[in-house]
Parts: C-alpha cells; structure tokens; sequence
C-alpha cells in the first residue's frame, strides 16, 4: 500500500473506541457500519503536511517582505511610510473576507484543489512584486505594481492559514491531530522570521530591490512544483478515524455552532488579541526604533528574540483544547482585523 503505516503504536486507540460505538448500533441489512470500515494512516500524510507548512512559510516572507526595510522601500517607490504599510495592511484587509470564502471552499472543493490555487497566487504575486523592480518600469508605475503583487500574495493567505485543521481532521489519528495543527500553524512565523532576516540583509540599498524580490521567488516557485505534482488528493484512500470517514455538517452548521460555543469566544478574544499586537509590532517596528539610532539588521535581531514567544503561542493555543481544531475558521480573521485597526 501507498506508504501505509504498520506500527501499531500508529494506530493504537484510532479504532477502538470508534468500534465499540458501532458495535452498539443494530446493523441493517446492506448497511456499511464501522465495523465495516478499515481504518489507516498513511506515512505520505506528512509530505502533504511538509506542503502546507513550506506554503505557509512562503506566504508569511511575501507579508513581511518589505516592514524590516520600509526605509529603503519608501526611497525605491518614491512613497511615504502610510504606503508603505499598505503593503503589509492589504494582507489584513484581503483576509478578513475572504477567510469565509476559503474556510467554504476547502469545506466543498477539499483541500487539493485550494492549496494548488494558494501556491499559483503566491508565485504569480511574487513574479508580479519582481517586476515592479525592473528599472524599465516608470518610477511612477512601480508601486501600483508592486501592491498589486502584494494583494495576489494576499489572495492565497487564507487558504493556508485555513488548512491546517482540515488537514489533521482528514488524514491524521485523533492522538496526532493537534501535533500535526500546531506543526501547519506555526510554519508561519518560521516565515516571518525569516523575512526579517533576509530582507535587512540582502538590502543595503535601493539597487538591491531587484536582488532581494528574486530571491522570495524562489521558495514560491518550489510551492507550486510540491503543490501540483506533490498533493494528489484531498483525502487519503481509506479514512483515519471514523469522524473522518463521516460525512460532516454542513459549513453555515458549524458556524452556527460556533457562534454558540463560550470556549471559542474566550480563545478567540484571548489569543486573537495577543497576535494581533504581535503582527501589527512586526509589521512597524522598524519605523519605531530606525529613528532611534537603531539599523534594520539590529531591528531584526530585536524580532529573532520576540518570535519564540509567538511559538510558545501558538504551541498553548494549538494543544489547550480538542476546540482549536475548530476555532482554526474565526480566529485568523479576528488577528488581521484587530492589527487593521491598530496599525491604522
């Protein structure tokens, strides 16, 4: 079989319980019970997880591209700083939306067919930011292109930050599912970590635009190669769990349910305040402390020591509840709009 696990520490405690359940309910004739069902996890799960993480990380280096040297940005594009955030905001504003929209059609379509428009969106973003460099462009035309990149990029956030929970819900064991949730989400500061490295030290100097947005090509390009020719279905040929196998609500159900539930409010208000400040202190932290005396390198060491602690967030908010699988839908909407309002 396709890379099937055999170890039974694997899938110890997937089926039993499950099994007892049906064993409980009176088979009809012709009817596919539980007992009926093979259940398996198979070892490509995390390839497929590998994925979305590198995805994730691609994305969050195109968010913060340009906040660790929106100096030289504003001198390049010939812009203020108010613009120059807008490059960062267009993510938030894009977000809050169509965060929705993906949650549904990952729901609808599954999960291949979003991560493929995910990967294609950031790479032609990515290609179109490139060209905003190029010095054939009108200084003029610049900016206008480079946001409009910027918005492309913006475009595939919400389908990678949605992922992660329907992943581990489709192809992992229930004794897997938050590890796998916590590995997919925090993937993403990896990525802004590495952005604020990177870009203060590739640029030192507006000449370097070019450089320095080819570079972030580079892991977007390998995005869609893994996306398209690596994920080759949205769910594996035989179900986990039984809560897999089942066929699940309806997406207005569960949002109605949500909407209900005390314990999804106080996450949502609790770790959504948190990262909401953390983004929107990455984001203009380098306008704060440049006038200070402080260069872009010693701003990125400065965020290279804040980022573990968004781990050790994430890491709590991913493991202190069964819930967090399914608060996954609201509460990266809350983040982006609680940083649209404080950055504004």
């Amino acid at each position: 079989m396709d890379g099937v696990t055999s170890n039974a520490e694997e899938t110890k405690g997937i089926n039993e319980r499950d099994v007892m359940l049906a064993a409980e309910v009176p088979k009809v004739a012709g009817q596919v019970t539980a007992c009926d069902v093979e259940y398996r996890v198979y070892s490509s799960r995390w390839f497929i997880l590998f994925v979305f993480c590198f995805l994730n990380l691609s994305n969050a280096m195109m968010w913060l591209t340009f906040a660790p040297i929106s100096d030289y940005t504003a001198e390049f594009y010939k812009v203020t700083f108010d613009q120059v955030n807008w490059l960062s905001l267009v993510f938030m504003i894009v977000s809050i939306p169509l965060g929705v929209a993906a949650t549904w059609l990952l729901d609808t379509l599954g999960l291949r067919p979003g991560v493929i428009l995910a990967a294609w969106l950031n790479l032609v973003g990515a290609i179109v930011r490139l060209i905003s460099a190029i010095p054939a462009i009108p200084e003029s035309a610049r900016f206008p292109v480079a946001i409009t990149g910027q918005t492309l990029t913006a475009l595939a956030q919400p389908f990678i930050l949605e992922a992660p929970a329907k992943l581990a819900q489709l192809w992992f064991a229930e004794n897997q599912r938050a590890t796998a949730n916590m590995i997919g989400s925090m993937s993403n500061p990896i990525g802004l970590l590495l952005a604020n490295v990177i870009s203060p030290a590739i640029v030192k100097s507006k000449a370097d635009f070019l450089k320095v947005l080819g570079v972030y090509c580079a892991p977007a390009g390998v995005g869609v190669l893994l996306a398209t020719f690596g994920v080759c279905s949205s769910v594996p040929p035989s179900p986990p769990t039984a809560s897999a196998a089942a066929t699940s609500e309806t997406f207005w159900q569960g949002i109605k349910k949500i909407v209900k539930n005390l314990q999804y409010w106080i996450l949502f208000m609790i770790f959504g305040v948190g990262l909401g400040l953390f983004n929107t202190l990455a984001t203009i932290l380098e306008q704060v402390l440049c006038p200070r005396g402080y260069d872009n390198v010693s701003i990125a060491d400065v965020l290279t020591c804040i980022i573990p602690a968004y781990f050790l967030i994430s890491f709590t908010y991913t493991c202190s509840s069964p819930l967090a699988e399914a608060t996954n839908m609201g509460f990266p909407q809350l983040v982006d709009y609680l940083q649209l309002l404080w950055i504004i």
